[in-house]
């Protein structure tokens, strides 16, 4: 019932435009490390998505160096407060099949910079 309460009140902000978005950018850097097999984190894809209700929206993909860095710049608003972006990774680091691994939500925005530091993918 709370989401199909939440669910008019998104349809209500776009089609009569009752909330005011703002744009909000992210620019994101850290590094994968695959313990294990370092080829596992070279021209990794990293994807940088807003956490949203219903669909996660994409900001941005972006993939690693041979040394498994990465740097990722996106933008998102949402109707009701600012974009929630998080890093999604899809690995076969130590695995048999692609595991995809989330980070948390960080509410960084530029000019300040989202540092990840270092993804283990083990």
């Amino acid at each position: 019932m709370l989401q199909f309460v939440a669910y008019i009140l998104l349809l209500s902000c776009e089609f009569f435009t009752l909330c005011e978005t703002r744009t909000e950018c992210t620019l994101a850097v850290g590094r994968l490390i695959c313990k294990q097999d370092p080829r596992y984190h070279q021209r990794v894809t990293v994807e940088m998505l807003d956490k949203d209700t219903f669909v996660d929206a994409k900001m941005n993909a972006n993939g690693t160096d041979m040394t498994g860095n990465f740097q990722i710049f996106g933008c998102a608003s949402d109707p009701i407060g600012p974009p929630d972006p998080y890093i999604k990774i899809q690995t076969k680091c130590n695995a048999k099949k692609r595991k995809t691994i989330k980070t948390k939500v960080m509410h960084v925005f530029i000019p300040e910079v989202a540092n990840f530091s270092d993804i283990y993918l083990d």
